[in-house]
Formats: structure tokens, C-alpha cells, sequence
């Protein structure tokens, strides 16, 4: 995952204030579907307290590693795409859900010892329903399998 494993520690404690939720790819392989991402997008908290907090979370576990991106940069229409070890996308809402609902039902996972919030599942049916592209479709259908035991 995104987490080395010498620094699970520093994330874990580095995370312990901001408010966020995983989606996206990653959400989609935590519940199951068999999928390469080449990034990680997270939805957050728009809250300018928390805007820092995720700037600083992803400074001091060593995934931002200058001092280029600012809380600011993470408030606003679209996506904040960050640039560092791999890519980050930053999304304040989605078109699907906002970040309290989706937070509420976010399902919480364990990856490299750190706990981390991820969409929960029926969010990420109705993102991916949302798309209405093939991808989406399949993976909608995928997910449905997944939920009654049949994969």
C-alpha cells in the first residue's frame, strides 16, 4: 500500500487528526475487485482546520516531502492532484456523496498496522453507477457478486 513499512508508525500518528475518507481505486480493491491504481484519492473533510491537517498528515509521514502545497491549495472546485511519490487526487465532495455522509458510513480498514477510512461499499456502487461508463458497469456487477458470496 502507500504506507512503507518503516514509517506505519508516523502515519498512523500522523493521520490521528485529519478527517478523511478513501475512494476511488483503492476504495474498489479494499472491497474487492481486482484492479491496478496508479494513484490515491481521497475525499476530505472541507473544513480549513482539516485542510491542514491532511497537509500536514501527508508532510509527517513522508509522502509530501516539500513545503510546495499549502491547505489552501486542497479547498476549492475539482481536485487537488498532488505531485510526490505517487499521485494523490484531493477531492472536497464528490458528485455522489459529501464528505459527512460518506464519513458516516465509511468502512474502516487496517493496512500496514494503520487504520484507515475507506468508502463503504454501497457508496462505491453508486460512484461507480454514477459513471455509467463500461468500467463502471462491470464494476458495479463485480461488486454485487462480491456481496453475495459469489467471487
Amino acid at each position: 500500500m502507500w504506507v512503507r513499512p518503516d514509517n506505519g508508525p508516523r502515519m498512523q500518528e500522523a493521520t490521528r487528526e485529519a478527517r478523511y475518507v478513501g475512494i476511488g481505486g483503492v476504495a474498489a480493491v479494499i472491497h474487492g475487485l481486482p484492479r491496478m491504481t496508479f494513484d490515491l484519492d481521497l475525499l476530505i473533510d472541507p473544513a480549513p482546520g482539516n485542510t491542514q491537517a491532511v497537509v500536514d498528515a501527508l508532510r509527517d509521514a513522508g509522502i509530501l516531502g516539500t513545503d510546495r502545497i499549502e491547505a489552501a491549495d486542497l479547498i476549492g472546485e475539482g481536485v487537488a492532484a498532488l505531485g510526490c511519490t505517487f499521485n494523490i487526487d484531493v477531492l472536497t465532495r464528490t458528485p455522489q456523496t459529501s464528505f459527512a455522509a460518506a464519513c458516516e458510513r465509511r468502512e474502516t480498514v487496517t493496512l500496514d498496522g494503520v487504520p484507515v477510512g475507506m468508502l463503504s461499499r454501497a457508496d462505491l456502487i453508486a460512484s461507480r453507477r454514477a459513471r455509467g461508463q463500461r468500467e463502471g458497469t462491470e464494476d458495479v456487477d463485480a461488486l454485487r457478486r462480491i456481496e453475495r458470496g459469489e467471487v
